[in-house]
């Protein structure tokens, strides 16, 4: 079916059957994902420009309108509406929300840095360091949130907020739209200069990364680490 509607900007998001997607008319929409019928709209103050991200029967979402909304994913109905305590930029930019154990993590342009709310109340919990406005999406593995900037990547506890590392990437290198990804102990992040950055997460401290316009091998970051291949 052809959505009917003004510009959409970034991927949908599907969960038990519905399609949930935003546009830059302002609204977030709930498609039936079989048929393409609208089942709800939620109109707000600015366009939306990044992905919903969807759990527990609940649909997060930014806008331009400075606010972040939590809405019933099966109605539309609101949950809560959070907005910055400055009035400032909430990030928009694709898939800006990351949610792991009820807590809510989104980076702010006006620099409050990593915002962390409860997903049930909309409550600000804590929030978390940066010097320059964040504008990826964070990620959250062993109880650590994983962010970046304009210049330097990050890792706060993901309870408190409270800063573990950080490191610089040496130039304004990081593309302000890339997230990073953990995998195997080890934090993985690109550039818009076309580099990739590696770093071995070792026991919470940032003591080794590799800089390269390639990915590095595996065993280069870790000599005892084949993926499963004999030496």
């Amino acid at each position: 079916t052809l959505f009917p509607y003004t510009t959409l900007f970034r991927s949908p998001a599907l969960a038990g059957g519905i399609v949930y997607v935003g546009s830059l008319d302002n609204s977030m929409y709930a498609l039936n994902a079989a048929t393409g019928k609208l089942i709800w709209s939620r109109i707000t103050g600015g366009g939306i420009t990044e992905s919903a991200t969807v759990a527990k029967g609940v649909v997060y979402f930014n806008s331009a309108d400075h606010k972040t909304y939590a809405l019933d994913a099966s109605t539309g109905a609101t949950h809560w509406v959070f907005t910055d305590k400055h009035g400032g930029s909430i990030s928009t930019a694709p898939g800006a929300l990351a949610i792991a154990n009820n807590r809510l993590y989104f980076g702010s342009s006006y620099g409050d840095g990593l915002l962390i709310l409860d997903a049930t109340t909309g409550q600000q919990m804590a929030s978390a360091y940066s010097d320059d406005p964040i504008n990826s999406q964070p990620v959250v593995a062993n109880g650590v949130v994983y962010y970046g900037n304009t210049n330097r990547v990050y890792a706060a506890n993901a309870m408190t907020g409270s800063l573990l590392w950080s490191a610089s990437l040496g130039r304004d290198d990081l593309t302000a739209h890339t997230s990073p990804v953990v995998a195997d102990g080890m934090l993985f992040a690109t550039s818009n200069e076309g580099y990739f950055y590696t770093f071995a997460l070792n026991g919470g401290e940032n003591a080794v990364y590799h800089r390269s316009q390639r990915p590095p091998a595996y065993e280069s970051l870790h000599p005892d680490f084949h993926l499963g291949l004999s030496k």
